[in-house]
């Protein structure tokens, strides 16, 4: 999928997880068709605009992880250009990965008849993989470990994840928990 993280080439000292470059410029490129089709026409339609500010807005979001052994530090940037946020977290608390797969019940596990049981299509009953990044609490106030969602898929996106999160566990020196 065109949004799912994967490493990015940098020089080395650090590993970047981020959205893949080419499906950004996809979205910025049906962008600047829709808009140079609305400017040959000289109308914009509420339909194109619609669409053209999907795809800018699909195309200039950025999420990106950051993991920078020199620094000593973890970050994680999430928005579009001056509006993003960015979390910062110490490399020395980060306890390590854990890979999960959760499933959501089936009709037959709903209390009562079949009649009355919402009917939920056979392909969201299946699981999703979760990859989560286990972290010790900085603040004395709130001790103990908290989880972040570095990335999901569905349960047959379990290998990329774990491929993933072997990545960061054998760069960060954390342990990956499957």
């Amino acid at each position: 999928m065109i949004f799912k993280l994967c490493v990015r080439p940098s020089d080395g000292t650090k590993l970047i997880l981020g959205h893949a470059p080419l499906g950004r410029f996809l979205y910025l490129g049906i962008a600047l068709f829709l808009i140079a089709g609305m400017a040959t026409l000289k109308e914009a339609p509420t339909g194109l605009l619609l669409l053209t500010a999907i795809a800018l807005t699909a195309g200039l979001y950025e999420e990106r992880w950051v993991f920078d052994k020199d620094a000593g530090k973890a970050s994680r940037i999430r928005g579009i250009g001056p509006a993003s946020l960015t979390l910062m977290l110490p490399l020395r608390s980060l306890n390590g990965l854990i890979l999960r797969v959760v499933s959501s019940p089936s009709p037959e596990e709903h209390i009562g008849s079949l009649e009355a049981a919402p009917v939920i299509p056979e392909s969201l009953r299946r699981g999703r993989a979760v990859l989560l990044l286990a972290v010790d609490s900085e603040n004395p106030a709130k001790p103990g470990t908290r989880k972040l969602v570095l990335e999901d898929g569905s349960h047959r996106e379990r290998d990329s994840l774990e491929s993933l999160g072997r990545a960061i566990a054998e760069y960060c020196g954390i342990p990956l928990n499957c």
